[in-house]
């Protein structure tokens, strides 16, 4: 099967589920939208089809019409030569570009992400696509239940409920039977004996990090018991650089590691078999990949009570909500007095999860839809 990505290079479900269809042997395509380039993987072939002229950095209006150009040529010339064309996360130059994505293919699907914290006016501005693909892919049935609710029974038969497909989990198992804790920390350069605090995934503003920040600022705890690690090794430059200089001003007396290098994939495996408590609070987010990796690997989650996490519940997972940011403060220093209870409720998660998001099953049902 001939398949075209539209999406983000860089984010790691991206790169997952193209590097699992590709080891099944299809043949795997990817316009790059934050990049603006195209890679054909099989011929090893990678192009960049737009780069911002310097003297119009600030000429954002200009800057987008004329990515909608370059992606408007490159769509033509693509015209008819896949099977499907999946689009992963909807960006408001679909808006203009879809009907010249739909006809790469005989088949497209969109997968939505984040529709939960979306204002209406700007759900609805998207019907445009939804109208045209085949298939409307979510993570979970919560979020399919949001979706009918605001546009009706419409796109019923349309949705299809595909959890992102991981590819981590087989990583930290490996490496909790490789190493022990202490030889992770090592290679990761983080002390022994400290409580790994670890803060969010990325360096995006949706994270929140400065509310949790703030947060962190007053809790009353041993600040020499506790390291907070921030990863913010992909991103906003522009905001990781704001983010960086807000946590040496706010957290100038705590104990705090800044991870702004590319992580390997072993790398990423050791961070979460370290992590004792993983904070997660983003504004949106369907199922973040690296909340799941750290239920996996045994951490103490804490999560924002607003996000749509119910079908984890309801498997039995073990995590701490929040409905208020300020609340993560007590919740933390709880968990550090006590961790090794907190992390003993936790340990039901790696195979509640492991179950969930088994990668043969989950490429599966990918791979269906595209057959329907």
């Amino acid at each position: 099967m001939r398949i075209l990505i539209v999406g983000t290079g860089s984010n790691i479900f991206t790169t997952v589920l193209i590097g699992k269809l590709t080891e099944l042997n299809h043949k795997v395509d990817l316009l790059d939208v934050s990049s603006y380039s195209f890679i054909n993987y099989a011929d090893k072939v990678h192009k960049t089809i737009f780069n911002v002229p310097r003297f119009l950095s600030r000429l954002l209006p200009l800057i987008f019409i004329l990515r909608i150009w370059a992606g408007y040529k490159l769509l033509g010339e693509l015209k008819g030569k896949y099977d499907v064309c999946q689009i992963l996360y909807l960006k408001y130059e679909y808006l203009f570009l879809i009907e010249s994505i739909i006809l790469t293919s005989d088949k497209t699907v969109a997968y939505v992400y984040g529709f939960s914290f979306v204002r209406k006016w700007i759900k609805r501005l998207f019907k445009r696509v939804y109208d045209k693909v085949d298939y409307i892919m979510f993570a979970n049935r919560s979020l399919v239940s949001e979706f009918l609710a605001c546009f009706g029974n419409k796109y019923e038969e349309k949705v299809k409920v595909c959890p992102h497909v991981l590819k981590s989990f087989d990583s930290i198992s490996k490496v909790k039977n490789q190493e022990t804790v202490d030889q992770s920390r090592e290679k990761l350069g983080i002390e022994k004996n400290l409580v790994a605090v670890v803060c969010g995934g990325n360096a995006i503003a949706n994270q929140q990090h400065k509310k949790l920040i703030k947060a962190i600022h007053k809790i009353d705890y041993d600040n020499e018991k506790v390291l907070f690690i921030f990863p913010l090794t992909y991103g906003d430059n522009s905001y990781k650089s704001k983010i960086i200089k807000f946590i040496k001003e706010q957290l100038l007396h705590h104990k705090v590691k800044i991870l702004e290098e590319f992580m390997t994939e072993d790398d990423v495996a050791r961070l979460r078999s370290i992590t004792d408590i993983y904070i997660n609070i983003q504004k949106m987010d369907q199922l973040s990949g690296a909340m799941l990796e750290s239920l996996y690997a045994g951490s103490v989650v804490i999560t924002g009570g607003w996000l749509k996490y119910q079908v984890l519940c309801d498997k039995g997972v073990f995590l701490y909500k929040v409905d208020d940011i300020g609340a993560v403060a007590q919740l933390i220093a709880d968990c550090v007095e006590d961790l090794q209870t907190q992390k003993s409720l936790c340990a039901v998660n790696t195979r509640i999860i492991g179950e969930m998001y088994n990668r043969k099953d989950l490429i599966n049902r990918w791979i269906d839809v595209y057959n329907l």
